[in-house]
């Protein structure tokens, strides 16, 4: 597959001597202090059994549950979380931030939009949100994981909620057009949703026509079609669809089926 795609090391980190190996999961350590390694079939595997590993520090990196035994009873725990996976709605003052997990993405970000999320909720500048999420990631009823969610779709609803997801018309009439195709071609960067709405920053336009700037620039003209431009024209097209399918029923079909007698309700989530 070399001819398609390869991995270059950078320069710096190919002339370094520090090394990462690969290597199946540990069944237990000797005395000596030295790591036996499960036997699979897969080539680290082999490799391991003709080297002695002793490492100086082991880190049992086992995974963690959700637990909060300083909260008595009555307080919610983050499972029981019924609005945006932040807090119970008849208790809004209770907030449980940086708990969600993206599936790609990072949670200091997360926990930035969830901050000022809950702040206005606290402060009354907004309304608790009552229509249903559609961030979460799948998953089987037996999964070890259920608080997971997209990265994006879950941003960008927080951002919705607050009126900080810019209108493309208001973004390009206050920044300009350079800002507009930074957004759209971007990730989702909380910078992004500081450009307008009530967290807007100053800051913002420079961060986006640097920083943010310089990640689309890397990509080049092949990775921005392949990640940019073809998926907006794909999804453009699929909304612009369930757009005028919304418009007919809800216009035309539903009318006239009532108008005969036939009342039937369908809702379009778009």
């Amino acid at each position: 597959m070399s001819w398609i795609a390869s991995y270059r090391e950078a320069p710096e980190v190919a002339a370094s001597d520090a090394v990462i190996d690969l290597a199946p999961w540990p069944s237990h350590v000797l005395p000596s202090g030295r790591v036996i390694f499960k036997v699979t079939e897969r080539p680290e595997s082999k490799r391991m059994m003709t080297r002695k590993v002793v490492p100086e520090v082991l880190v049992y990196a086992t995974g963690y549950k959700h637990s909060f035994p300083f909260l008595d009873a009555s307080y919610p725990r983050s499972g029981d979380c019924d609005v945006r996976d932040l807090i119970k709605a008849d208790q809004p003052d209770v907030a449980f931030v940086g708990f969600v997990r993206p599936g790609v993405g990072a949670i200091p970000p997360i926990a930035e939009l969830q901050a000022q999320w809950w702040t206005m909720l606290l402060l009354k500048q907004m309304e608790l949100p009552k229509e249903a999420s559609h961030y979460h990631l799948l998953q089987a009823p037996d999964a070890r994981i259920t608080h997971g969610v997209d990265h994006g779709a879950y941003c960008s609803q927080l951002a919705r909620d607050m009126g900080s997801a810019p209108d493309l018309w208001e973004l390009y009439r206050v920044h300009g057009l350079r800002i507009v195709l930074i957004y759209c071609f971007g990730a989702t960067f909380t910078p992004f949703f500081r450009l307008l709405g009530p967290w807007r920053s100053g800051n913002a336009p420079y961060i986006a026509r640097t920083e943010l700037y310089d990640t689309i620039r890397r990509r080049g003209l092949g990775g921005n079609i392949a990640m940019g431009l073809i998926p907006m024209l794909f999804w453009g097209y699929i909304t612009l669809l369930a757009h005028v399918a919304s418009t007919l029923w809800h216009h035309v079909i539903s009318p006239a089926l009532t108008f005969v007698g036939h009342p039937i309700k369908l809702s379009f989530d778009l």
